[in-house]
């Protein structure tokens, strides 16, 4: 119906670095990225789970980095028809064009970011979802062309602008601080009231050019608790293999983090979630410039050491590490014990 709400999920990844954002509007589904072949199946499970017909409405690839396209293939499995799918352009091979190519096959229009923001074969950069939900392709001026062989890295990502009523949404892949500043040559950015910490709150990403630009109200960060086993699929239980149980290391950076915390409207309301402590995390609102938050609990966890002297104490009984922090679903970023470990007080002394 018309009144039902917009649903952001940014869905946990399993990894360290990830991207899959699934949006929901009524019958209207939307896929950004996802994840790593691993957290494709659990990208796959939630959309099962909250789609109501087996059609994806719009499918986005931010880019071609493995942790945001690996995952397609598993997400994708047993969705029958995708009606429009826009990515990042330049030379494509592997399962994500595989997979692009069999929804063109059905009938998916496909559309890169390059040929949206310049109007190329009567394309726009504007997408009517409803009649008052819309999605901007921004123009950066960093899209690649089809007939460009190189790939599409973090500079190339696709920069979108969703608008519901009086609520925005800002995300844009792994986007680069120098694309950041192109952006903002060539658009007139409006406030927001949700952004995508670009790159996993990377420190080369998240300018503070572009983050007082867009004023954000809240933040979201998609990365895990970082660990070395880079690729290899987590199990579904702690294992003694574990590291940084912690959360000491890893995106998101002290850095972007200090900028997002300078950010005006951040300064108010300290909104910043992140995956690692809030698992699963759905921003709903019916249109409004606010939003209500829902975090899950982590799939993956992090551990107190402080508690063991520092070290991880794996526990036989338990069969997981000693101290596991619970209860931090629905607290804001710097409400945690992972912000304490961190050393980031000193971000919001004053402010609280």
């Amino acid at each position: 119906g018309k009144d039902e709400p917009l649903e952001i999920y940014f869905i946990e990844v399993r990894q360290m670095y990830a991207d899959a954002i699934y949006i929901r509007k009524g019958n209207v589904d939307i896929l950004i990225d996802s994840g790593e072949a691993f957290d494709g199946k659990y990208v796959n499970q939630i959309l099962k789970e909250k789609m109501r017909d087996n059609r994806l409405d719009l499918l986005i690839a931010s880019h071609s980095d493995s942790d945001h396209i690996a995952g397609m293939e598993n997400a994708l499995k047993d969705i029958e028809l995708v009606s429009t799918i826009i990515d990042y352009g330049g030379a494509q091979s592997g399962s994500f064009a595989r997979i692009r190519q069999s929804y063109i096959d059905k009938g998916a229009s496909y559309h890169t970011a390059y040929d949206c923001v310049n109007y190329n074969n009567g394309i726009t950069d504007k997408y009517y979802l409803t009649d008052e939900f819309t999605l901007d392709i921004l123009d950066t001026g960093n899209y690649l062309q089809n007939s460009d062989t190189s790939s599409a890295s973090n500079g190339h990502s696709v920069a979108c602008l969703f608008t519901y009523k009086d609520f925005k949404f800002f995300t844009a892949g792994d986007l680069t601080t120098s694309s950041e500043a192109d952006l903002l040559k060539r658009e007139d950015l409006p406030n927001v009231t949700l952004y995508k910490a670009s790159h996993h709150g990377s420190n080369g990403s998240n300018s503070q050019e572009l983050l007082n630009t867009l004023n954000p109200k809240g933040v979201a960060i998609s990365a895990a608790r970082y660990s070395t086993s880079y690729g290899i699929a987590p199990s579904e239980k702690p294992t003694k293999n574990d590291t940084n149980l912690a959360l000491a290391k890893g995106h998101p950076y002290e850095g972007a983090l200090e900028r997002i915390y300078n950010t005006p409207n951040i300064m108010s309301t300290l909104d910043v979630h992140w995956n690692a402590v809030n698992g699963t995390m759905c921003y709903t609102t019916y249109g409004e410039d606010s939003y209500t938050f829902q975090g899950s609990t982590p799939l993956k966890g992090y551990y107190d050491l402080s508690k063991t002297g520092g070290v991880g104490v794996w526990n036989d009984e338990l069969q997981d590490w000693e101290n596991k922090v619970t209860g931090e679903e629905n607290k804001k970023f710097h409400e945690t014990v992972a912000f304490k470990a961190r050393g980031y007080e000193y971000m919001v002394e004053g402010l609280i």
